[in-house]
Parts: C-alpha cells; structure tokens; sequence
C-alpha cells in the first residue's frame, strides 16, 4: 500500500494484533468488527446468499452458540472476502512511503475489506495480488477511498507473480 508516511504509520498501528511466536498480526477485526449478537448478524446478511446458508436453531443455548458461529463465519466471506484472519507471513517497508503486508488468507482475496477500509484512510491506495493454486485463481486488484480502481482475473498460469509464487505446484 502507498500514501502518507504518517498514514501509513497509523493504518499499521491499527491492523496490529498481539504477537504470537514473534510474528506480529494484521487483523481485519480491527477494522471491521465481526458482531457478537445474532440479531447485528442477520441484519447485516439480510438479503445476502450467505444468510441463508447459517444454521438455523431451536433456542438452546447450545444451538444459538452453533448460529452464531456460523452467522459470524458468513459475514467474514460477505464483509472481509475471506472466512479468517489473515496469517502474515511477512512485512515490507521499501520506503517511507509504501509498505506491504505478505499475508495467507482462506480461499478469496480480501477485497471487500480493503473497500471498506479505504473510506477511513481515503489518502492511502492498496494495491492486492493473490493467488489459490488449488482452486487455480489469481488477480490483482487496486482500491482507493472505497473504489476498486482496477481488478483483473484469471487462472494461476496467467500471473507471473503467482507463478514465482509457487513455483512446484502442480496446476
């Protein structure tokens, strides 16, 4: 990502989580808050494909545990792009004012978080490359204040980036 050195500064003081095993996280949650309550959740899948996957319950407290989990699970996909947290595999900081954060996430580009992301930090522009060699998709994708400016993709073998990437995977 690029933009003001002080705005990058506070973007990555924000997306900081705890460190586990001296690797620090960037977390979505901080951002975009999952909601606990189950009434926040449907409102906000109202409408969505992924409401109407969530386990439905009978009123026990075991159920509703159950519904939460998974109303909490398909808001990630709506509102993050991807299911979990992204597990960093490494931070880059070529010049004061552009940064990168190497990250794995499950199954999708974050898209939708970086859209939601950039209406805080309008002066900031994301630049995404992400690749899933086993289900063989790969793109780019560019967002600044809320817009995708661009986003292009293809199969694995179309990105030179994914390609360096993984470079024995059998696609």
């Amino acid at each position: 990502m690029s933009g003001p050195k002080d705005e990058l500064q506070a973007f990555f003081a924000k997306a900081r989580g705890r460190t586990v095993n001296r690797k620090e996280s960037f977390q979505f949650n901080n951002f975009l808050p999952v909601p606990s309550d189950i009434p926040a959740l449907e409102k906000a899948l109202e409408g969505t494909t992924w409401g109407a996957f969530a386990e439905r319950d009978s009123g026990g407290e075991e159920e509703l545990s159950r519904r939460r989990s998974s109303l909490q699970h398909y808001w990630r996909i709506q509102c993050w792009g991807t299911k979990w947290e992204p597990d960093v595999y490494r931070y880059r900081y070529p010049s004061p004012t552009v940064r990168s954060v190497e990250f794995f996430t499950a199954w999708g580009p974050p898209v939708n978080f970086l859209l939601e992301a950039s209406k805080s930090w309008p002066s900031l522009s994301f630049l995404l490359r992400y690749a899933e060699p086993g289900a063989d998709f790969a793109g780019e994708c560019k967002v600044a204040n809320s817009l995708e400016e661009f986003h292009d993709e293809g199969d694995v073998d179309a990105y030179k980036f994914a390609r360096d990437w993984y470079p024995s995977e059998p696609y």
